[in-house]
């Protein structure tokens, strides 16, 4: 990953694994549209993920094969959790938006049952109840 010397008066973005075709449609329409400051490129393996700690950008734009499970989305979010994630599938068919939000649910109430269910809401889908 490599950083570019610039001052910062936008939106911080990084792009990891983008196709180079799509880097660019970013950097001609939404980055000079919405003035996102590109301050890092990768297309390199998984060194780049500690990195981003140290870059802090609001914006990762992460190119992944259109299979690819939601875990390195979640590692992401785990690190810059006031972050977006926009996954684009590298032959082009999808584009997906990730971000935490909070929400409050009311379990003041509630049945024991219905707060079994919203616990097990949480359990990420590839992993497995006993």
């Amino acid at each position: 990953m490599y950083l570019r010397g610039s001052i910062v008066t936008a939106m911080r973005a990084v792009m990891v694994k983008v196709p180079r075709i799509f880097r660019d449609l970013i950097r001609l329409t939404v980055a000079t549209r919405l003035q996102i400051d590109i301050v890092a490129e990768s297309d390199c393996g998984p060194g780049w993920m500690p990195e981003l700690r140290i870059i802090r950008p609001d914006l990762v734009f992460l190119g992944l094969p259109r299979a690819t499970d939601e875990r390195i989305i979640r590692q992401i979010l785990t690190l810059l959790p006031a972050a977006k994630v926009v996954v684009l599938a590298n032959d082009g068919t999808c584009m997906n938006g990730y971000d935490l939000q909070v929400f409050r649910t009311s379990l003041s109430e509630a049945s024991p049952e219905a707060i079994s269910n919203y616990l097990k809401e949480s359990i990420p889908n590839d992993a497995t109840i006993q």
